[in-house]
């Protein structure tokens, strides 16, 4: 009952802190006066509320309790609680915290997405959107070889009809039509296999991809989304083959076992490289 009471006074603070009450309708009209949560919206004499982050009257539209700058109220509809558009514009929106004042101050930030065309504009899943000729995620653009055959896929992942994405970045070699998701890390298409993870090492991070050299497709198998990965003839880690290694016996070892996570018949390996018996 203790910890019970805990994790629900814990639940309180955090929605106290970020305005997490998810029950209560944000959009209000309190004493004659319109509200978003506990902002008022003065001047604002008639709301319609579109979802819980988008409303308008008969002339502004509005995020929350802000204005949305240009909006045509009278076609302005929400397409999510980011998104919104009218007949010549698609917005997203956002909140965001600055460190200066996280706990205390919650930001707005409304963007018009730059050549969004409104009526191919659609959204996709994960935050992705598009359009006949662009891409978006989470807002911000990035380039594709063919946004009207964009699709996301798992783990990151994403194809057109030219070529695949890891993480918005372009798979190099990559096929698209064919491009599938393998794990987490890796991807094959009718001709080849790549590796893809974010490299923490680098300053600043960056996708990192590879193309498997020589690799069998047909006994390609990725090993439980640990980097690893055999066919018949060899062992890889992040897609670099790994010398010697014995694919027929060459197993990962359970979580936590001390200074190794797979080994072979002959040695030990931590991440890809050989540690002492």
């Amino acid at each position: 009952m203790t910890r019970l009471l805990r994790l629900l006074t814990l639940m309180g603070l955090l929605g106290w802190l970020f305005g997490c009450d998810t029950n209560k309708e944000p959009y209000q009209r309190k004493e004659g006066v319109w509200h978003f949560e506990e902002q008022a919206m003065p001047g604002v004499a008639e709301l319609t509320v579109l979802n819980r982050r988008f409303a308008k009257s008969a002339t502004q539209a509005f995020f929350r309790a802000t204005p949305i700058t240009g909006a045509e109220p009278a076609a302005f509809e929400a397409l999510d609680e980011h998104h919104a558009r009218d007949r010549q514009q698609v917005w997203h929106a956002d909140t965001y915290r600055d460190s200066q004042d996280y706990f205390t101050t919650k930001r707005i930030r409304i963007r018009r997405l730059d050549g969004a065309d409104p009526a191919s504009f659609m959204l996709l899943r994960e935050d992705y959107a598009r359009d006949a000729k662009h891409v978006w995620h989470d807002g911000t653009p990035f380039p594709v070889k063919d946004a009207a055959s964009f699709e996301v896929l798992e783990h990151g992942f994403a194809r057109d009809r030219q070529q695949g994405y890891y993480l918005r970045t372009a798979v190099p070699g990559s096929e698209g039509a064919s491009f599938n998701v393998v794990d987490a890390q890796h991807a094959r298409d009718a001709t080849s296999v790549f590796h893809a993870h974010m490299d923490l090492s680098a300053s600043p991070p960056r996708v990192a991809t590879r193309r498997i050299a020589e690799v069998d497709l047909a006994s390609f198998t990725a090993l439980e989304s640990s980097g690893y990965a055999r066919d018949i003839h060899r062992i890889y880690w992040r897609g670099r083959p790994l010398r010697d290694a014995d694919p027929a016996s060459f197993a990962l070892l359970p979580s936590g076992t001390p200074g190794a996570d797979a080994a072979d018949a002959r040695r030990r390996y931590s991440r890809g490289e050989i540690v002492a018996p």
